[in-house]
């Protein structure tokens, strides 16, 4: 039995272990590096190697390392470059890459002007020492330590790791560029999105509703498709939602707030939906703008295909170029204001219909299996 230990920082990406699961010859632990507060609580016989996760000690995982054949690190930070560093030459560690890795190493290439802008601190925009300014002030102050913090975790950790993780070619290229030292990658399968259920009614009941964006961060930038999409003469006959409801909200949220706060077409989405009535809110929708230039929000986009949206991405994403490269209608950032102006700001029938079976195909061709032989053969 080959036993695969996944290091997780926090629990939003447990789920992420699901491509190692279900295997015969597999034993998975999840392990969420506890707290200060939770290691005093630990107690060695929660462990259990059944697939579920649990709290353990970053102690308790180095002295416990050199039991598992596969070490899989989610993300990067000082603890998990430390465990990479002290795992042997016999074990095969993998880097799941979440990209802020990498990004936020280089955060300003990624932010347009507009957003570097409004993500300057200004003391006279605030009260004095109001709670607003006290924890945005800390939030910055934080930010910036970790993002320091980061500064030697690749360089540090890069030559003890043997594959990264990654979802498409184009990012390990462009990654590639910013880190040269970064190991080889594995391609990661994508999970399906569901059971085939083509809606084609929705497909010709589409409202004049546009989503930009899939959350308060500022690698959104938001503030310049505002701009592009309030220059076109007709955009009023189109409603514009942001989806606001995870991420920090800080003086780069407070800015955005402030430039829609007087335009009765532009919303925000600010309480949490449940994944059915958020891909129902795609469903009566037209278009997804995402002005990123860095890849993110896969699960948007994923969404976006099956429910039938026209996908408008930033030429600067690599993912604008990987989902040309696979045959998606994709338009450019650039295409908005044009689109708007002749009205042609939703797919056609049979685009929609090519998006979502290309959706089904990636994970038809290649899936988790697949990925696995990959990852069986590495071990020794």
């Amino acid at each position: 039995m080959i036993k695969v230990i996944h290091i997780h920082s926090y629990r939003r990406p447990l789920k992420l272990s699901w491509i190692f699961d279900d295997h015969e010859q597999l034993l998975n632990l999840n392990v969420l590096l506890a707290t200060n507060f939770e290691t005093n609580k630990f107690n060695e016989s929660s462990i259990s190697e059944d697939g579920d996760f649990c709290n353990a000690p970053f102690d308790w995982v180095i002295n416990n390392l050199p039991e598992y054949h596969v070490v899989v690190l989610y993300d990067l930070c000082e603890k998990k470059a430390k465990i990479a560093e002290l795992a042997s030459s016999k074990q095969i560690v993998l880097w799941r890459l979440f990209g802020h890795e990498v990004y936020n190493r280089y955060r300003n290439n990624y932010l347009t002007d507009l957003t570097l802008d409004a993500k300057k601190i200004s003391v006279f925009s605030l009260p004095k020492f109001s709670k607003e300014f006290i924890y945005n002030a800390y939030k910055f102050l934080k930010s910036k330590l970790i993002f320091n913090q980061k500064l030697d975790h690749i360089d540090i950790s890069s030559s003890k790791i043997d594959y990264v993780l990654c979802l498409f070619d184009e990012e390990y290229v462009h990654i590639k560029s910013r880190v040269p030292s970064i190991p080889p990658f594995i391609k990661l399968p994508r999970k399906s999105p569901g059971p085939k259920r083509f809606d084609k009614k929705s497909i010709y009941n589409k409202k004049d509703r546009i989503l930009i964006g899939n959350s308060r961060s500022s690698y959104n930038n938001h503030l310049d498709v505002i701009e592009l999409v309030t220059a076109s003469e007709i955009n009023i006959k189109y409603r514009f939602y942001l989806p606001f409801a995870y991420g920090p909200d800080n003086f780069y949220t407070t800015k955005l707030r402030q430039r829609i706060d007087d335009k009765n077409n532009f919303y925000l989405i600010e309480e949490f939906l449940d994944r059915s009535s958020y891909v129902n809110f795609f469903n009566e929708s037209s278009a997804f703008i995402l002005n990123s230039y860095r890849p993110m929000a896969m699960g948007n986009l994923t969404i976006a295909c099956i429910t039938g949206l026209k996908i408008y991405l930033n030429s600067k994403n690599p993912t604008f170029h990987w989902m040309k490269r696979l045959g998606y209608h994709v338009s450019c950032f650039d295409e908005i204001k044009e689109d708007l102006k002749k009205g042609s700001i939703s797919l056609t029938y049979e685009q929609a219909l090519d998006n979502y079976e290309l959706r089904f195909k990636e994970s038809e061709d290649y899936h988790k299996h697949g990925f696995l032989e990959k990852v069986l053969k590495l071990i020794p």
